[in-house]
């Protein structure tokens, strides 16, 4: 008995180093693309949102420059060619390296031997007033593929038509915007040279800039964000995707969000260069004396307030663009909420696509249940799946009165094929598979084996144990024989003796 139990327990040994190496046949889920779905936005409090779901916005909605060059005059000679300022190209395409299958944007394309500049401009679907005392939040992702030096990307907030004026007139606005266009706000990131004007510099400045116009003199200044407050908007890295925010509040307040952080924040009055003036420029110095308490001013206004209302929405480039620049997800809100609302439907949706190809999830199979020990009929052992059942059969091995135990290993057939066609179905690892098999065929060249082992030592046994039964018979004959003459008497012939012991 004590053989058989150490059979086995090294049996079962063998099973459980199999079964606890393949690390419970966890493997990693394959990537699948998912589709985009435009974000379901309300109609109130949104005044501009473009996913570029339709190719055919471009040239209908979205209006390409077509500014001219100025003709240069001197002495009343023309010089020049008053050819298109901005001949890059547009095409609503899928994204690079994009891991969403549907998700367009708009590319600007240029030959790649040639600069070519871009300016593209649409309408808001309603106009934005800033005397309403409403936050303004300006949305846009930007897609880099190479590093970009010495220009800038632009958002331009235009301030166009206060009234609805005919078609043709917002046709002739939208092809005539270009850098000289007076805007309101313009927001995007910039990548500055180095201080020597040579070389490239890894750090992308996010810039803000805010246009205002004045009747008297008629001009448009540009007031530029200065100081250490807006140059904390900076990212290290300016390529690839990234989702740019800018968040005005009534009180002069603005901040700079990039990929949902936020950058930075400052105040139209303080960072500003030059100062934006409260004091009202609608008219002539000559006239003020003609107005009534000319020394009551009013309530103190904000510069937030003062702004012209917004009615388009332009974008720009200064470079060529030649690797190509994809612009996508724009939205225009005063609603903060559905502002990171959609961020998360349409950047975050990416963000997730990207950890998943980076760190795919683990899928681990259901663990087989284990079948419980039985010493008296046998016993069962769990290996990667597979089911060995183990039974022992008593039997008499030789002739005679001595039995002997044989080893007998059963495999189930019925149980081994289905598992292990399912776990090939469920994509293991071929790693996984080739452990399983190494196992297998270790786990049978012991049992082989224990049981040559077992089969040699029986065979022994009933050979000594047949010996010893000839010998001891051997044995009692002649003590028999002995015991028989000895009860002959002294006078019996030695003939007589000879036929009692054949007897």
């Amino acid at each position: 008995m004590n053989h058989k139990l150490l059979l086995l327990l090294a049996f079962i040994a063998v099973s459980s180093v199999g079964a606890s190496g393949s690390k419970d046949g966890c493997y990693p889920k394959p990537f699948e693309t998912v589709e985009f779905k435009p974000p379901k936005l309300p109609t109130e409090g949104v005044y501009f949102h473009e996913e570029f779901t339709n190719r055919s916005v471009l040239g209908t909605k979205w209006v390409p420059s077509d500014s001219r060059l100025k003709m240069h005059v001197s002495h009343g000679v023309s010089f020049g060619h008053p050819g298109r300022k901005f001949t890059g190209s547009y095409e609503i395409a899928s994204q690079p390296k994009s891991l969403i299958s549907g998700d367009y944007g708009l590319l600007f394309e240029s030959s790649a031997f040639w600069v070519r500049l871009h300016a593209i401009a649409a309408k808001l679907d309603k106009p934005y007033h800033f005397k309403l005392e409403k936050p303004l939040i300006v949305q846009f992702e930007a897609n880099f593929v190479v590093e970009l030096s010495c220009s800038f990307f632009a958002l331009k907030l235009l301030p166009g038509f206060e009234e609805t004026p005919a078609l043709f007139r917002w046709r002739k606005y939208l092809e005539d915007f270009d850098d000289e266009s007076f805007f309101t706000i313009a927001f995007g990131p910039d990548y500055p040279c180095t201080e020597e004007g040579k070389g490239l510099t890894k750090e992308t400045r996010v810039f803000v800039q805010v246009g205002t116009e004045h009747s008297w003199p008629f001009k448009h200044e540009v007031h530029k964000c200065v100081g250490p407050v807006c140059e904390e908007a900076t990212l290290l890295n300016n390529t690839g995707n990234h989702l740019y925010t800018l968040r005005m509040e009534p009180d002069d307040t603005f901040y700079v969000y990039i990929d949902n952080e936020l950058r930075t924040k400052g105040n139209l009055s303080e960072h500003f260069e030059p100062k934006i003036a409260l004091y009202d420029h609608r008219f002539p110095p000559q006239t003020l004396s003609q107005i009534g308490h000319p020394k009551y001013k009013g309530p103190i206004p904000t510069r937030f307030n003062e702004l012209r209302p917004i009615t388009a929405i332009g974008l720009m480039t200064n470079d060529g663009a030649r690797a190509g620049i994809a612009v996508d997800n724009i939205i225009v809100t005063d609603d903060e909420k559905i502002a990171r609302e959609y961020a998360e439907q349409t950047y975050g949706a990416k963000l997730a696509q990207e950890k998943a190809l980076a760190e795919p999830p683990l899928i681990c199979p259901k663990k087989t249940e284990k079948v419980p020990v039985d010493d008296s009929k046998g016993a069962a052992s769990a290996l990667n799946g597979f089911r060995l059942k183990i039974t022992w059969s008593e039997s008499g091995w030789c002739n005679g009165r001595t039995g002997a135990t044989h080893l007998l290993l059963v495999v189930q057939a019925k149980q081994v094929v289905p598992l292990f066609v399912l776990r090939v179905f469920k994509m293991a690892p071929l790693i996984d598979i080739v452990q399983i098999l190494l196992y297998c065929l270790l786990a049978l060249f012991t049992v082989v084996s224990l049981y040559v082992i077992s089969v040699v030592h029986e065979k022994q046994r009933c050979r000594a144990d047949k010996d010893a039964q000839d010998a001891n018979f051997r044995a009692c004959v002649l003590r028999r024989v002995k015991s028989v003459l000895q009860r002959l008497p002294e006078s019996a012939t030695s003939t007589e003796r000879s036929r009692v012991a054949v007897h």
